[in-house]
């Protein structure tokens, strides 16, 4: 199926849900971290202690949308937790009237966090995983600077390729999910297949029109058919499951629909300096389809 019919079929599968409320408040779970205890033991690589959350879970007789270590692990993207020696230290609690929604949203969208949904994003696009976790580091709010050692593997001119490349699908992956879902609850296999041809579009593109020579370590790995078409249904998933439900911004309707708060998602910003804006009218002109109006 061409990109267009797979766009279109997100339209076909849409279907109308009246009343449809998502998660406002979430800053009362922060405020039950912060009661619990401000720095919380991870049993992985920013992944919060299955028994903690066990733990959270009974004491306060609930829990985020999506489980407190989906939502640990996102909100950690946020100014409100930090990571330090494996831990997750919580620094505040939001104001109820402050967006925190936008900030989990925008946790994965500009700081590339929870790292396994990054992971899958660099491993869909091609990126050499060295460039992924540069670019990863770059992004973080709580990275130490890079050496100089490490500037000359990862210049700038090729970190903006690899910068353009990752945001650039996640962009217009996210501009689909507003428009689409201002129709109503999508196709979840329907939504995993555009984000797997926003991903094949973005990869082709950027390779096509990188500079033949941008210096450093090679930021392109092959891209083989079989392993794409494994992972691409895997990263649409996590996407909905480690970060668009824990932050609000999504909910699960049976095991086929997902629908997504438009006016939230047409917030966000992606990437640096609003880089990506207007990727999906790109990706329609280059598929054949005019640029919407």
């Amino acid at each position: 199926m061409d990109p267009l019919n797979i766009y279109a079929h997100l339209f076909d599968r849409a279907e109308s849900v009246e009343n449809a409320r998502f998660p406002s408040a979430l800053h009362i779970y922060l405020q039950d971290l912060a009661d619990f205890d401000r720095s919380l033991d991870t049993e992985a690589a920013w992944r919060l202690d299955s028994r903690i959350a066990q733990k959270l879970a009974d004491e306060t007789g609930h829990a985020p949308p999506g489980g407190w270590s989906k939502f640990v692990n996102l909100v950690a993207g946020t100014r409100w937790v930090k990571t330090q020696r494996e831990r997750f230290i919580v620094q505040g609690v939001p104001d109820a009237d402050e967006n925190l929604r936008q900030e989990l949203v925008e946790a994965y969208t500009q700081q590339l966090v929870p790292p396994t949904v990054a992971s899958s994003t660099f491993i869909l696009l091609g990126i050499h995983p060295a460039w992924g976790v540069y670019l990863a580091n770059k992004m973080s709010r709580t990275s130490a600077s890079s050496t100089k050692r490490k500037d000359d593997l990862f210049p700038e001119a090729t970190l903006d390729v690899v910068t353009r490349c990752v945001y650039g699908a996640i962009g217009t992956v996210m501009e689909a999910l507003a428009e689409v879902g201002a129709e109503g609850a999508l196709s979840r296999p329907a939504f995993a297949k555009f984000a797997q041809a926003a991903i094949d579009w973005t990869a082709g593109r950027t390779r096509d029109r990188a500079p033949e020579t941008v210096g450093g370590l090679d930021p392109f790995l092959d891209r083989t058919g079989g392993e794409m078409d494994r992972i691409g249904p895997l990263w649409a998933q996590e996407l909905i499951a480690e970060v668009l439900v824990p932050a609000g911004a999504a909910k699960t309707i049976g095991d086929d629909l997902i629908l997504v708060d438009v006016e939230l998602l047409q917030s966000i910003d992606v990437g640096p300096d609003k880089m990506t804006a207007g990727r999906l009218d790109d990706f329609l002109s280059d598929s054949g389809m005019k640029a919407r109006a």
